[in-house]
């Protein structure tokens, strides 16, 4: 097999193994590097923000992303298309990665409303807060993530992707809800993620019908099975007192 074939057959797994296990850790090293260096990170408070109290049951869609991301993984069949969904992901990456360096934020979260509270959903506010340090939010990841995953899936399959898109406002949202982000930072990590994709997916002239580039619309399934399966694993650590 030539290297040719071999990076035909094999390129989107790989590209897949470099986002996920290259590229998407950098966001926890930048955010420990700023926590371990104590960085006083910028307050971008609005009356937006204000107005938006503090809903935990949106901590259910937004955890969503980590899943929401595999859509365009699975579903989309062609390699140049899949290319190009993979260079909008990697630029949202890397500018703000160099964002969170140049101008580190920091919000005040809602760890007092969750204090010494009893429930799963108190439980998993207070370990994603653990885990994911304040800082890094501007622009919000987990709203530019979540549009080019949407912006993707509608490149190949505008149905999909309508409800696709309507997804990612609700993971929008429930960044402001769970107390994880700023308005600005929805605002921003929108206008980049519509940016990438006017960047690398919508200059793209396919010759193909929107059938050869997508695969079946039931492996679509698999990403919410793995939200799901996600959640079941959460709950079993929930229940055996992880992190004491």
């Amino acid at each position: 097999m030539t290297l040719r074939i071999f990076w035909e057959n094999w390129q989107k797994p790989i590209l897949v193994i470099i986002m996920f296990f290259v590229i998407f850790p950098f966001y926890m090293v930048i955010n420990y590097y700023l926590k371990g260096i104590g960085a006083k990170g910028y307050d971008l408070t609005t009356p937006i923000d204000r107005l938006i109290s503090f809903q935990p049951l949106w901590q259910y869609v937004y955890v969503s992303i980590y899943t929401f991301v595999l859509f365009p993984a699975v579903y989309i069949k062609d390699n140049q298309v899949f290319r190009r969904a993979f260079c909008a992901f990697l630029f949202v990456q890397l500018f703000a990665f160099s964002v969170f360096l140049l101008f580190p934020t920091q919000i005040q979260r809602g760890e007092k409303m969750v204090a010494g509270k009893e429930g799963f959903v108190a439980w998993g506010i207070r370990l994603n807060y653990q885990l994911d340090p304040p800082y890094n939010c501007f622009p919000s990841l987990h709203v530019g993530n979540s549009f080019v995953a949407a912006l993707s899936l509608h490149y190949v399959d505008p149905f999909a992707g309508w409800l696709a898109l309507f997804w990612a406002v609700l993971i929008s949202y429930s960044t402001l809800a769970v107390k994880h982000h700023f308005f600005l930072d929805v605002v921003a990590g929108a206008l980049l993620a519509f940016f990438a994709h006017w960047l690398f997916l919508f200059p793209l002239r396919q010759g193909k019908s929107q059938p050869e580039l997508r695969r079946s619309r039931l492996v679509l399934c698999i990403p919410l099975f793995a939200y799901f399966f996600t959640l079941l694993v959460a709950w079993v650590l929930y229940l055996v007192g992880y992190p004491a």
